[in-house]
């Protein structure tokens, strides 16, 4: 990605809740502008107290209605607040559906009666990710004293940020965020209308996989006729699909750029390793490149206290399971500080490295016949295979993922599926 469309480098934070990745994103970020010397964002959706408690900074105001803070030379954060841009995607979606509120003899909802709804973390993730993507977010302009307002906001900068770190949060939200792109934009593709250009350049429906004769050729009128309603406005809901599955695309294309990786964080235990675990393989299904693990809140072995040694003992045990799961990647300890990090010098010495080269996931190898998909770490009945039409819709876990069918197998069905050496291969009749 080059300087001026988004971040040349950005790095996803995820781990299991509690293990601490806001305070690794913050620490990254620090690590990343003080050993590039280069703008660095950390983007992050905590709770205002919570994240300036974290960083020493009384007042966090929300991005994008706010422009990012200094917290450190080279070094800004911006909060997302998801409940405030849950609002304001109410507010646009009853814009776009005007006439419809109209057919209907309906009065849209003021901005006081918009509840704040659960789950919508990841579609304010999407939004700053996109924000990057298309090189919205850019770093402010001027000189000031951590946590002040740089005048000008964040348009009037450089051209862009040096990195992005992102803390996406719990890792089974984050994922889902990472897989909604490809979820999602083809399904919007689907509601254009015939011969509707595809802003992201080709046209609708022309995709692989997609099926034919569902592409939105006379859905509007038909969807009119079956609500009973006068019409529908076919052509401003159409143009939004076509924004929403532009917009989905960028950030597809963001997730999949050789800067981009993701760093796993987790407290080393049982439970953690069996997150990361499932984790490694949803990243690996939807093709997201990996960073690193850090391995948080170690404690010190050879304590003569029996508790703290035992439990030590089983933070050991789960580091060791933690190497063979990521035996491919960095591994990067943190140890417990015995009491919460609070403020930039803390951070810093935490220790935490600048973000490495991503690891690219592995992609589907297409063969004559077969479709090979790598999967490390899933399990036999953690799987699901299902076809439809021109796709196939892998389910890993909590995760799932549409592929195409491979060319030359549309009209040839499944003869056999099998899991091995973490990979699932599927063959085709014929």
């Amino acid at each position: 990605m080059t300087r001026g469309a988004g971040a040349a480098r950005t790095l996803l934070v995820t781990g299991p809740g509690g293990a601490g990745t806001t305070t690794v994103a913050a620490a990254t970020a620090l690590a990343q502008a003080a050993a590039t010397g280069q703008d660095t964002l950390l983007l992050s959706a905590e709770p205002e107290a919570r994240l300036g408690a974290l960083l020493g900074i009384a007042a966090l105001p929300s991005w994008p209605a706010s422009p990012p803070l200094r917290m450190a030379p080279h070094c800004w954060v911006a909060r997302l607040d998801p409940a405030e841009r849950g609002r304001a995607g109410a507010a646009a979606v009853q814009e776009e559906a005007a006439g419809l509120f109209e057919a209907l003899g309906a009065a849209p909802l003021d901005d006081g009666e918009v509840p704040d709804l659960p789950g919508t973390g990841p579609p304010a993730l999407l939004e700053a990710l996109h924000r990057l993507a298309t090189g919205r977010a850019r770093p402010p302009a001027g000189e000031d004293a951590p946590g002040a307002v740089r005048p000008g906001g964040p348009g009037s900068g450089p051209a862009g940020w040096g990195c992005a770190v992102v803390d996406m949060g719990p890792w089974g939200e984050a994922l889902r965020a990472v897989g909604l792109p490809q979820e999602l934009a083809p399904l919007l593709r689907r509601l254009r209308p015939a011969g509707a250009a595809d802003r992201a350049g080709a046209p609708a429906g022309e995709r692989a996989g997609e099926p034919a004769g569902e592409r939105g050729e006379g859905r509007w009128p038909w969807l009119a006729q079956l609500a009973g309603l006068p019409r529908l406005p076919a052509r401003r809901l159409a143009e939004t699909a076509g924004r929403w599955a532009a917009a989905l695309t960028a950030v597809g294309g963001l997730l999949a750029a050789p800067g981009t990786g993701v760093r796993l964080v987790a407290e080393p235990g049982p439970q953690a390793t069996e997150a990361v675990r499932l984790a490694l393989a949803g990243l690996a299904l939807h093709g997201v490149a990996l960073e690193s693990v850090v391995a948080n809140r170690l404690l010190p072995g050879g304590s003569p206290d029996s508790w703290l040694a035992g439990l030590a003992a089983r933070q050991r045990a789960g580091l060791t399971r933690l190497m063979d799961l990521a035996a491919e990647l960095p591994l990067h300890r943190v140890a417990h500080l015995g009491r919460p990090a609070a403020g930039v010098p803390a951070l810093a010495g935490l220790g935490i490295p600048a973000a490495g080269r991503p690891v690219p996931a592995p992609a589907p190898e297409a063969t004559d016949g077969a479709l090979r998909l790598p999967l490390p770490g899933i399990r036999r009945d953690e799987l699901q295979l299902v076809r439809h039409g021109g796709q196939l819709i892998v389910t890993a876990g909590p995760f799932r993922r549409r592929l195409p069918v491979p060319p030359g197998c549309h009209s040839r069905p499944i003869s056999g599926a099998v899991l091995d050496g973490g990979a699932l291969t599927v063959r085709f009749a014929g």
